[in-house]
């Protein structure tokens, strides 16, 4: 009944999703800009027109770079460097409108302090924020995904836990129409072994396959290594070819198309994947 609830409530966020992150924005640096000048000065009527004014041009400065338009549904190190510099690029704005209306502002250190620690303020309750949305949609999902389970769905090992290999897994866990349980990656990093990623266990080496099929019901095996070459790939499959599994893979990078799945592009094991030369002869 809660879930029900929720997905609803998910459901109506994500037709106005912009809305309320602008709303959202319009809130936290107003607050922000309060905080920050009740340290300096007391505060009146002309304190919140200056809280006003900041909160129009940080979000103007927000619009113009197109944050309102990213999608952090898939975010990456590219989301978080366009809201940094927009804070940047919003506070170098506030300090120069200052020094328009008053160049004196230039050697009163209030005006730093406040640059400063309006900065900070607003940088960790917008990041916040976003980063809740993030969290409470994949649980959500994952919670969706538990409830819908059932005996269909096909206990998976990954082999490659890379990029992707995490991505792979990630929609696996989140994706209520995709049939798979993830039961853990192999890989033959040192670093990563015993590591959780995305909620899912390394655990052990890819030539310990037979060992984990023997203690855990595995009817898949999935190859998500996009860089192996032919010889790797044969090498998985003659050492395993006793184990009665079905063996998948992802393309090769060559053969990789950007999409917002990778489950879609899961296939069987083609000759052409046996026979892959390495990525640079590939490029030569």
């Amino acid at each position: 009944m809660l879930i029900n609830i929720l997905t609803k409530l998910f459901n109506i966020a994500q037709t106005i999703k912009v809305i309320i992150i602008l709303f959202s924005d319009i809130l936290f640096i107003f607050i922000s800009t309060y905080i920050s000048l009740s340290f300096f000065e007391t505060l009146t009527t002309s304190t919140l027109l200056l809280c006003v004014g900041i909160v129009t041009l940080r979000v103007l400065t927000f619009y113009l770079m197109k944050l309102y338009s990213l999608s952090w549904r898939f975010a990456s190190t590219y989301q978080f460097k366009q809201l940094y510099i927009s804070i940047i690029l919003g506070s170098i704005s506030i300090f120069t409108i200052a020094l328009l209306v008053s160049p004196s502002l230039f050697f009163n250190t209030y005006l730093y302090k406040f640059l400063f620690l309006e900065g900070i303020i607003t940088t960790c309750l917008i990041f916040n924020f976003r980063g809740l949305l993030r969290l409470l949609r994949d649980e959500l999902m994952k919670l969706t995904k538990n409830k819908n389970a059932s005996s269909q769905n096909l206990s998976v090992i990954i082999i490659g836990a890379g990029a992707a290999g995490a991505m792979l897994a990630k929609e696996c866990l989140t994706n209520p129409t995709i049939n798979y349980s993830i039961k853990g990656f192999l890989d033959d990093d040192k670093k990563k072994q015993g590591v959780n990623i995305n909620g899912v266990k390394v655990l052990g080496y890819i030539n310990q396959l037979p060992e984990f099929i023997k203690r855990i019901k595995v009817d898949e095996v999935i190859i998500a290594i996009p860089s192996a070459k032919g010889e790797r790939i044969r090498e998985i499959l003659n050492t395993n070819h006793n184990l009665n599994l079905q063996f998948k893979i992802t393309p090769s990078l060559n053969e990789l198309i950007h999409t917002e799945q990778m489950s879609t592009q899961l296939r069987d094991i083609k000759v052409q994947d046996l026979l892959r030369r390495s990525e640079i002869s590939d490029m030569i």
